[in-house]
């Protein structure tokens, strides 16, 4: 494998603690994962509250702020103007320096590298094995699809 160099102001944006991980505590449901599925356009979610979200935002929002270039409809101004800078002005400074792909924010940008080119996925879910780069986002993943008390 061919060893890429990494700019150090990726690896350090937003860092993570690196500690290792736990076996959850407390009750978890091992089931497969329950979906739920939008009514109105068929779209499937795990956790219920995104669900919800969607529902609200998407098809119950008074606000819609068509993409004058695309017809694209959002749900906030600044939703339209993020959609705006990057599918129609290509405003995408922050450019992955190993495969060039561009992402928005600078957040998005360290994700990519850390999961998909370093896989420093250090955390995995104990019942399914998925890996995650961060504790959080393990917990999360453990109260919102296993339903674990944790």
């Amino acid at each position: 494998m061919e060893k890429v160099r990494v700019p150090r102001y990726i690896l350090t944006m937003n860092s993570f603690s690196q500690t290792s991980s736990k076996r959850p505590q407390g009750t978890c449901d091992t089931s497969v994962p329950q979906q739920y599925f939008c009514e109105i356009c068929g779209k499937a979610f795990l956790v219920h509250s995104n669900l919800q979200r969607h529902i609200r935002y998407i098809h119950r929002s008074n606000r819609h702020y068509p993409c004058p270039e695309c017809g694209k409809v959002l749900v906030s101004k600044s939703n339209l103007q993020k959609h705006e800078d990057f599918y129609h002005k290509g405003k995408r400074v922050n450019e992955c320096p190993i495969c060039t792909k561009q992402f928005v924010r600078p957040r998005e940008l360290r994700r990519h590298v850390l999961n998909l080119h370093l896989d420093t996925r250090k955390y995995h879910c104990e019942l399914c094995k998925k890996p995650f780069s961060d504790k959080f986002s393990a917990r999360r993943h453990l109260r919102d699809v296993h339903k674990c008390k944790i």
